[in-house]
Parts: structure tokens; sequence; C-alpha cells
């Protein structure tokens, strides 16, 4: 439908362009595409690119055009050379490069300007192949980022993910780690579909129900199947009793868990296991998961084991940790750390049932700093136990020190500072929103202790099922030219991002239109049951809240409801235009543009994902009646700024509009360069001159196709309060609007739709009782005077119909 619409859009451009370029002269044949043109070209022809820019204001973008060739320049009317660079980067298909030409367009308000492409020139453009980067080698450690005269952005050399955004005229850096992650489509109950998105989740739980004996084994199922063995980490829950839990190995879509009751022969009531099952490369700011193979105790029931992390923490680090049984599963194990530094832990072992093991055990792991960026359905900490324990086992409660907005919650725990081996289980946990839960902790001798010891803790909703887009590290690609810089990131087929940034680090080439950094995400085919999601976990301290344009027009705060049932769905907003999260202390923003609408949301504090593509398993019931198994390939923008807060607002309304407005370009052979500029304008404007920054040519449309008569529609794009210079009342002449040669004449105002006067409009409206005092132009009391002249306050759309000569 989109392509359609490019494609018809493109007709009535080639069919209205040369019109204007001709003036008195036959109108020259011009196309949407340059590769025949190229193709056939030989040194010293030249190609005219028209660039037609459709907004009111004046504009420098930067055009970008697939080329087949690399003996290209591009000059200006006057036979100037322009800002240009050819690149090459992999396309991500089996074709293999990509050749790109960019160059600098200065473009009239609502009117075009003719530049050359010469071929086979003595000043040729030079070409960029990009350099492939292996992430985490030392070649990486030299890549210095993308830079223009505003940003520089960094990348990490053992990841290849942006960490950095540094703004070179605010001399400020915004931590950022951004990256793709998909979910996982539910099938179960409400399925996701076309219009309704709904990740599935794991239960998070197994029960366990009454036995005659000490031990039992139970399988666990999981939604879908690990590509590699998982990290599980589990904690009983249980009321009464002290459980010990154990893992085996994961085979297909089921785990087998083993239950032990210390404490007695058996059980009556039932008891549960809480669980997390991370992919083995999972890794996030100050988080890491393991699995390290303990080997064999045959003799004893206890076994100290010390691990290296793979990376060292900046601070020590929590963790909590669970055995995993690789061969027999009635066996049942407990561990807990002793000592705990940031370059790894030593733990101790225990076999639970009888003493010694002959079978390989492994350990799996979870450590993270306490200022790890998790998710606002995550809270962990740590309770120090001071004096020991006089009985066999200790009932200890957690105060949280605020209410906790998750439901369904679940507690992981392990003693990490304790020199014998202890259990710990969950008790309950307070209804929603949660204040308080309860834990037991014992030795596992089930004797007293009398030495202190610490319980690290974590306290979750029982999670969406989120998975990364791949497992394998990602392939990093980057070209640095002179105008353009590119760095381009393969996960795997079918999903890949592209960062640029626009104009010379030193300021050349450079205009307030390249203050911004592009993501472009090429997403597709993508797996079946996911949909696709960019993420940017920021330093900013947004406190819980983000804002969403409606329409793209006013911005709406929206803050982090943790009383959906749906946690995540349940607090996603439409995004059609803009998105932008604000620090509560600096003003600064970290703000989105983007060419075509999304669902995004903020899950916790300074960060916020994107929807980018969707695949779903099922029909979701709501009228389509199929499946949305889109199978298309996607390529969609969204643009970064890094700015404070009055900037910020100033860029984010022109440069959403240049995002959402792109400049279109029309070739055409040029047999005598001469002859052909003589003959045609080289450039025209159809805006005596362009419009205040704030004033927007929202539409300019014929009524019908016979008639002269135009609607045009004038956009007041800021707010009330929205920055002190341009969130004012504005003055504009239609009279003086247009050139001569477009002139505009009798202007009447409509309504907003164009299918009544507003004196008609005016006088049919109905006529509301309200609390507030309104003055008489809020009202739209006042008629419009007819003269031509009007106001164009905050927010405010008029419409006119103008009689066009």
């Amino acid at each position: 439908m989109m392509n359609g619409g490019r494609t018809a859009a493109g007709a009535v451009i080639t069919d209205i362009l040369p019109k204007f370029i001709g003036g008195e002269k036959a109108p020259p044949h011009l196309s949407l595409s340059v590769g025949d043109l190229l193709a056939k070209a030989k040194p010293g022809d030249k190609i005219a690119a028209v660039v037609y820019n459709s907004l009111g204001w004046s504009r420098q973008s930067y055009v970008s055009i697939s080329v087949s060739r690399h003996d290209l320049s591009v000059v200006d009317s006057h036979g100037k050379l322009v800002p240009s660079d050819i690149l090459t980067i992999p396309s991500g298909h089996e074709s293999g490069f990509d050749t790109t030409l960019y160059f600098l367009a200065q473009l009239p308000p609502l009117g075009y300007r003719v530049y050359y492409i010469e071929v086979g020139h003595k000043h040729v453009t030079q070409t960029t192949k990009a350099v492939k980067w292996r992430v985490g080698g030392p070649a990486m450690n030299n890549f210095r980022g993308l830079e223009n005269a505003f940003y520089k952005v960094n990348f990490s050399s053992s990841t290849g993910r942006m960490t950095s955004v540094f703004n070179k005229q605010t001399n400020k850096t915004l931590v950022i780690d951004q990256n793709l992650a998909q979910y996982v489509s539910a099938t179960h109950g409400q399925a996701s579909g076309a219009y309704i998105f709904r990740p599935a989740r794991d239960n998070h739980t197994v029960i366990f129900r009454p036995r005659n004996s000490r031990i039992t084994s139970q399988k666990l199922k999981f939604y879908e199947e690990f590509s590699e063995q998982p990290v599980v980490i589990m904690t009983a829950n249980a009321n009464s009793g002290l459980f010990s839990m154990s893992a085996g190995m994961v085979q297909g879509k089921e785990l087998m868990v083993t239950a032990y009751k210390l404490d007695e022969d058996r059980w009556y009531d039932n008891i549960s296991t809480n669980f997390w099952a991370f992919h083995p490369k999972t890794s996030q700011l100050g988080s890491q998961v393991g699995s390290w193979n303990i080997g064999q105790s045959p003799h004893t029931k206890c076994k100290a084991y010390q691990g290296k992390f793979p990376k060292s923490f900046s601070s020590t680090p929590r963790v909590v940790a669970t055995v995993r049984m690789s061969e027999s599963y009635n066996e049942s194990y407990v561990v807990s750390a002793f000592h705990v530094t940031v370059h790894g832990a030593s733990f101790n072992v225990c076999r639970t049932d009888i003493s010694g093991w002959t079978q390989q055990l492994h350990l799996d792991w979870f450590a993270f700093e306490e200022n790890a960026p998790f998710p606002n359905t995550v809270v962990h900490g740590s309770k120090v136990l001071f004096g020991g324990s006089r009985d066999q086992s200790l009932t200890v409660n957690i105060q949280l020190k605020n209410n906790v907005q998750i439901r369904d919650a679940a507690v992981l725990a392990m003693v990490t500072n304790g020199s014998h081996a202890f259990v710990v289980n969950s008790m309950a946990v307070a209804e929603y929103p949660i204040s308080e839960f309860m834990l037991s902790v014992a030795n596992v001798d089930l004797t007293s202790w009398t030495e202190d010891i610490r319980i690290d803790w974590m306290l979750f909703e029982k999670w969406t099922l989120q998975l990364p887009v791949a497992d394998d590290p990602v392939t990093v690609h980057a070209a640095i030219g002179s105008y353009v810089s590119v760095i381009r990131q393969d996960f795997k087929r079918g999903y890949a991002q592209v960062f640029r940034v626009f104009g010379g680090h030193s300021g050349n080439g450079s205009s307030a239109d390249q203050q911004y950094v592009e993501g472009e995400f090429q997403l597709g085919p993508i797996d079946r049951g996911r949909e696709v999601i960019t993420r940017f976990i920021t330093g900013l301290h947004s406190n819980g809240l983000f804002y969403t344009d409606e329409n793209g027009l006013e911005m709406k705060k929206r803050c982090y409801d943790g009383s959906q049932t749906e946690k995540i769905a349940g607090n996603y907003y439409p995004m059609v235009a803009t998105s932008y999260l604000e620090d509560i202390n600096s003003g600064d923003r970290l703000t989105l543009l983007s060419d075509r609408a999304h669902g995004c949301t903020s899950l916790f504090d300074g960060e916020i994902e994107v929807m980018m593509h969707r695949r779903c398993l099922k029909d979701d019931g709501y009228g389509l009646n199929q499946v949305l198994d889109d199978v298309s390939e996607i390529r969609a923008k969204l643009w970064m700024i890094f700015a404070g807060k009055e900037r910020s607002s100033y860029l984010q309304r022109r440069l959403a509009l240049l995002l959402q407005n792109p400049v279109a370009v029309l070739f055409a052979n040029v047999s005598s360069p001469d002859l052909w500029s003589s003959d045609y304008k080289q450039q025209f404007s159809a805006l005596r001159q362009e419009l205040p920054p704030n004033i927007h040519l929202l539409s300019l449309q014929a009524v019908t196709p016979l008639k002269s008569d135009l609607i045009l529609r004038l956009q007041h794009i800021f707010e009330v309060n929205d920055h002190p210079q341009y969130s004012k009342p504005v003055n504009i002449s239609l009279s003086d609007l247009f050139t001569a040669n477009f002139t505009a004449s009798n202007p009447v105002e409509m309504s907003l739709t164009a299918n009544v006067p507003r004196s008609v409009a005016l006088g049919e409206q109905l006529k509301w009782k309200t609390k507030e005092k309104e003055t008489k132009d809020e009202l739209m009391m006042e008629e419009f005077r007819g003269d031509g002249k009007i106001v164009l306050s905050p927010r405010d759309i008029l419409t006119f119909i103008i009689n066009s000569s």
C-alpha cells in the first residue's frame, strides 16, 4: 500500500514539476530513476538532478542516490562543486555491497534547484568503502565512532553497540545503550495480532503437589526451545518447611526440576519454585550471567568452588545461583556464596539428600551491580542478618523502601557471605502494590549459627518472553567519508541497523538541519512469532515519564502504569512522529523522530523502546480474519536528538517535518549542458520568502482538477509555552505569500475540512457551558476579515480556499 502511494506521488511529481522547469519551453522529460542514465553515460556526460522541496522553509538536506559507478562528482548550476561523498557498505543481501552518492542540496522554500551529476570529471568525489570491524578485536578499539559538527557517537569495541552521544555544542555526554530485541507473540488466550499487541509470558513457576517422599522431580515446559543451554536460577517458594531446588539439563522445551524437603520426611502443602531462564549470552549494563562446570565430589557432602566473572564489575555485585545436574535428576543440592568480589565469587555447594556425587554439576549464576538498570518490574537488594540464629531456621521480613508496582511477583534469593552452605526459600509476597515479603533461611545442616550473613535477593514480575535477535556477535562495517559517516550492524539475515551522521566533523557541509543522528532499521523477513523493538537505555533521570505526540501535534505526558494487567502492552502508546525522554534535573532530552507511526513505551527510568516490526502466529480475532504473517522488508528511520530543553523543542518541530517530508529527486539526461541550463529554470520558489520557523505549510491542493481554486492550510507548529521565542502568535499576509507567477486572491476561511465556510460553521456550532472563562478567540467567535491578514496562535491550523492563477 505504501509503495503504491509512493508510485502515485512520483507520477504526480514527474507530471507537474517539468511544467515549472520548462517555463515557455517544452518541459523536459524527467525520470524517478537514475540507474539507466548512469549505465549509458560516458565520461564527460552530465545528468541533471532536480531536487524538490515541498516545505515552506528553505532547507539544507543531504540527497542520497543509489549508484552503480564511482567516477562521479556533483556541481550546482554555476559549475561549483558541492559537498558530496560516495560510500560503499554491505547491502545485507547476497548481492554484496550498495554504493550511494550523497550530496548537500540547498533548497528554496516550496520549490526546486537543479544540480548536475558529472561523469568522469577531474574532481571525482572520493569513494569510501566500508571497513569490517571484528567486535572484540584490536581494530575495533581504534574505531573513532561517528562525528559531525554537532555530535560524536561512540560504540563499544566488545559488543559493537552504541555507548554514548556527545553534544559538541553543550559539551554534555549522554550515556546510552541501544540494541535490538524481540518479544515472542502470544498464542494462548488472547493472541497477538494485527490489532492486539500481547507478548507471551512464561509462568516462572512449577507447582509441586504433596509427596510421600522427601524428594521429587517434575518437568517444566518452556514456551519455546533455547538455541543453547540456558542459565536457570531457582528459589523454592513455600509457606512452611525448608526446600532445596535443583535443575537438570534443558532438552527441547523441557527442564526437569528437583525439590527436596530438608526438615521432615515428607510435605503436605503445595510448594512452587520461582525461576528465571537466561539466554547464556545475555548481557546488560551492570549485569552478567554464566555457568561454570564444578565437576564431581564423590567422597564429601560439600565442595568449595571459585569462579571468575567474564568481565570485572565496577563494584561488588549481588549474586544468585542454582546447581544444575547433567545426568541423574533424583538428587538435590544447595549453593551459597561465601566470598564475592568484582572479579569473581567463591561458593559452597552441598548435596542435601546423601553425601557425595559422581555426576558433573554445573553452577548457573546471575550477578548484577546495585545500580544495574533493570525495568520497573524488577527490584533487588541485600539484607544483612547480624548474630546468626539459635534456631534451625530464621524468618526474615524484607521491607521495601517504596511500594512496588508489580503483579504476580516471584523472588530469587541466596546467602552470599556465609562460611557454611545455606538454603533460602521465599514465603508469602504481599498483594499489589508490594511493600514487603518474607524469606526463610537455614543452615544446610539445620543447626544454629552465630556468624553474620547477607542475603542477596531479586523481586520480579513473572516475566514476559523477550529474546535477543541473534545469538552470535554483531558484524560491524563502517565507512567514514568527508561529509557523511555510516556504521552498519548486521545481527543476522533480516536484522540490521545503520547509523549515519551528516556534515563534516569540523563544520564543513553542515547546518542546523544536520543536528541529528540517523538510525535506519532494515528488518525483514523477521522470525515467525516475533515482534522486534529497538531499545535505548540512557543515563537520563526521567522519573518514569516520557512524552509522545498526538497525531503529530500536541505532546502528551505518559507515565508507566503498574496496575495494568498487561504490563508491557498496557503501557504502549502511539508515536506518530515524536517521542522523548527528559531529565527532570537538567532538562536535557533524548528525542526520537520517526518517518512513520510506531508504538513505544518507557518501562523504567531513562529507557525508551519503539516497536519496529511484527510477525505474528495467530489471528487476534478483531476483524482482519487472517494472521499478521508479515514477511516484508522494512526500512524505518529514527532521528535522534540530544540537546537541552529549549533547543530540543525547536529541533523536534523542524526536523520532524524534514524527516516526514523528504526531498524528491528527478533526473534528466543532459545532451547539451549549456543549452539545458539556458532553456530551463535552474531554480524556482512559489513563495516570496520562506515562512517563519514556527509556521508550516500544511497543505496546498486543488479543490477539483478542473478549477483554479486551491485549499491552503497553515499550521503553527509550537504549543503554548513550548519555546520562549517561537510559542508566540505570528502575523501572515496571504496576499504577499506567493510569488508573482503564482498569485493568490479572494481568500475565504473555511472549516478544517474545507467543506464549509467558517462563518457558516460558527453559526451552526454547539454552545457548551464551561466552568472556565474563555476568550472570544478561544471560542472562534471572530470572523476572518477577508483582507488576507491573518494571525496564527500556537497550535492553530487555519484553512482557506484561494483563487490561483
